[in-house]
């Protein structure tokens, strides 16, 4: 088996070296404001091009022959849709705290904002298929302790960036701003220290392209199971890095967040074809469709755009072409909707995850924090929807699957025209809002505290306006842009890494955040404080949601 041999600190430029039998590396720099080095770019799977895209990873040759120091960081092929796009820079106006949230306005906003094309694929970093990269970050004296073989290791957290399954990277591209320099300064306060992953996993089609064809000639859930092997490159090498494989805490926003569930309920739930690789998971803002359904329409105008008629001639095409062909098919995705992501494979996702999840199918050993924004809903909407039939098409475009008797039960009965404020909506647009926040997080978030047992620990980003997303900013250091909060930021960092640590979030004086129990409760974090509450999401819609068959 491969293995990791650590070799001792050298003089100036030539930072620590960690040899494995297929790689050598060396850390390309280090931080002294959290006294650690990061190792980047350490490949965790042979590069998934030619016969092997559109299919499962496979583990990495042997490759000795020059030193790794990932002088450019990897980023998969990815791209945006405009409706996203436009959500964001609705979104930027709202940054500043001084300007007092009006539902009115933002709606308002989205009809008057502007945006222009932007090719994600384009910036410094380099994109590139070959990205099944992951960085690990370690504090200088970790390393010099695993090096001297002592036997007390750290805790591990590990990051699964969100994006809709179509966006996004380990240290977000094009400009770095996962920064977890407050979490690893946190984390090191304590006698044992901490140790940061983050990893690539492919995106858009070529990790959630999904069908027929690609069940007969290819691997459903290609970008999933990146992840999974990341995660088992962690429980087999991180000890020499000073962690600790059976101490490893999952965190992931969005499709991140997911993610994480999702690597909960592998094979549903039955770890005894295949141990769970981590103890504890942070889902934030957990986005998982409704219906899991492959897509075949999304396929066929993919292969079209591409002037093939299989998926093996698409293997023959060149990379430029095919970054170019799934950045056009993101961008042009109907409103809210995401065209790739996790579906039922019958294998790694054998059923519908929220049907698990509310059967207790899935690994009940593994801890969990979770939480969701107060205003994950927020663009989430088709501006141009006015008419009640306008509102049931768009029904039927953003969750795929449903019968027609479905969609009129959700129309008619569950989100009723009514618009007196009494069902949480006063518009055709908040009443978009609020379907699809419940739908795609709000009702994930309360279905994983009720599915724990109630043993979940919970909380919600209650800073004005809350729109999702606007939580990274507390969880990550991003460069150049110092948060107008500082305090609520020390506090979900401190639970982050208290959470990590011993399995127990603290609230800051000492105190735990209390479990989710019979009550739904969790933490409240505010711009002046954070405080126990109860959770306000509606639990009759949530309830239909967890239980339909879709």
């Amino acid at each position: 088996m491969p293995f990791y041999i650590y070799i001792p600190f050298f003089k100036s430029s030539n930072n620590p070296r960690l040899t494995r039998a297929k790689e050598l590396h060396r850390a390309r720099e280090y931080d002294p404001t959290t006294h650690a080095y990061t190792f980047q770019d350490i490949r965790y799977a042979k590069p998934p091009t030619g016969d092997l895209r559109f299919r499962a990873p496979q583990s990495p040759e042997v490759d000795r022959s020059s030193i790794q120091v990932g002088h450019h960081p990897r980023t998969c092929p990815q791209g945006m849709p405009r409706w996203q796009a436009l959500g964001g820079a609705v979104a930027s106006k709202w940054a500043d705290p001084s300007r007092q949230f009006d539902m009115d306005e933002w709606v308002a906003d989205f009809y008057t904002t502007n945006i222009t094309a932007k090719d994600y694929n384009e910036g410094p970093g380099g994109v590139s298929e070959d990205c099944l990269f992951l960085d690990v970050r370690v504090p200088k004296r970790m390393l010099k302790a695993a090096s001297r073989g002592k036997k007390k290791l750290a805790p591990v957290l590990v990051w699964i960036h969100g994006g809709g399954y179509d966006l996004g990277s380990k240290q977000r591209f094009p400009s770095p701003q996962f920064i977890p320099t407050g979490l690893l300064s946190k984390g090191n306060k304590g006698p044992e220290g901490m140790i940061y992953v983050a990893m690539n996993y492919r995106l858009g089609a070529f990790g959630w392209l999904s069908g027929l064809e690609v069940e007969r000639d290819g691997d459903l859930n290609a970008g999933l199971l990146d992840q999974r092997l990341a995660l088992e490159w962690i429980q087999q090498y991180i000890h020499l890095f000073g962690g600790d494989k059976n101490r490893v805490t999952v965190m992931g926003e969005s499709a991140g967040a997911g993610s994480t569930l999702l690597h909960t309920m592998a094979y549903g739930g039955d770890t005894s074809r295949s141990p769970t690789p981590f103890s504890q998971i942070i889902p934030q803002s957990p986005f998982i469709e409704p219906t899991s359904v492959p897509v075949e329409s999304t396929l066929e105008k993919f292969l079209s755009m591409l002037n093939v008629s299989s998926l093996q001639e698409a293997r023959q095409i060149d990379e430029k072409t095919l970054v170019a062909v799934n950045a056009e098919l993101i961008r042009t995705a109907p409103a809210n909707t995401y065209l790739f992501g996790p579906v039922i494979d019958k294998k790694y996702i054998p059923e519908r995850p929220m049907k698990m999840l509310r059967e207790g199918r899935f690994n009940k050993s593994v801890e969990i924090l979770t939480t969701h924004t107060s205003f994950e809903r927020g663009y989430f909407f088709d501006p141009s929807v006015e008419m009640e039939e306008e509102f049931r098409e768009w029904i039927n475009l953003t969750i795929p699957g449903l019968t027609e008797e479905t969609i009129e039960y959700l129309a008619e009965e569950l989100y009723l025209p009514e618009f007196d404020g009494s069902w949480g909506y006063t518009s055709q647009a908040t009443r978009q809002m609020s379907l699809w926040g419940e739908a795609f997080f709000d009702c994930n978030f309360v279905e994983i505290g009720d599915a724990s047992d109630g043993q979940a620990y919970a909380g919600e980003f209650g800073l004005s306006p809350g729109f999702h997303t606007q939580d990274l900013a507390y969880t990550f250091d991003f460069p150049g842009a110092p948060v107008p909060f500082a305090q609520t930021k020390d506090f979900w960092q401190n639970a982050i890494v208290s959470f990590t640590r011993t399995g127990k979030p603290e609230i800051g004086d000492g105190s735990e955040f209390p479990k989710w129990g019979s009550q739904g409760l969790l933490v409240n974090m505010t711009e002046t404080k954070s405080y126990v509450a109860v959770n306000r999401v509606n639990k009759t819609r949530c309830d239909w949601w967890a239980q339909v068959d879709l």
